[in-house]
């Protein structure tokens, strides 16, 4: 949607494939920051899980509200990848 945008209101082409550059580099930066974020979140679980399973020697399942944060970290993930293949296709197309 931001690249279309873009697209809309830049008039100078040259101008237009800087600007689409920039929001590729800085959609490519969310996505790896909450690649990062959500991988540390799952070490933290995990470690957390199995200090707790040592703890009472049995297997925990995960709190649901875990569960749900870690479910709805994936979904943001997979759009935050799949916008950012969008505009890496669409950057690829104007260059």
């Amino acid at each position: 949607m931001t690249l279309c945008y873009t697209r809309a209101n830049v008039l100078d082409p040259d101008l237009r494939g800087e600007v689409e550059q920039s929001i590729l580099v800085e959609m490519t930066t969310l996505v790896d920051a909450f690649r990062r974020d959500t991988a540390e979140y799952i070490e933290t679980v995990t470690d957390e899980k199995n200090r707790r399973a040592e703890q009472r020697s049995d297997v925990l399942n995960l709190p649901q509200h875990v569960r749900r944060v870690l479910e709805r970290r994936v979904q943001i993930l997979d759009v935050g990848t799949a916008a950012l293949g969008e505009v890496r296709r669409a950057a690829a197309t104007t260059a």
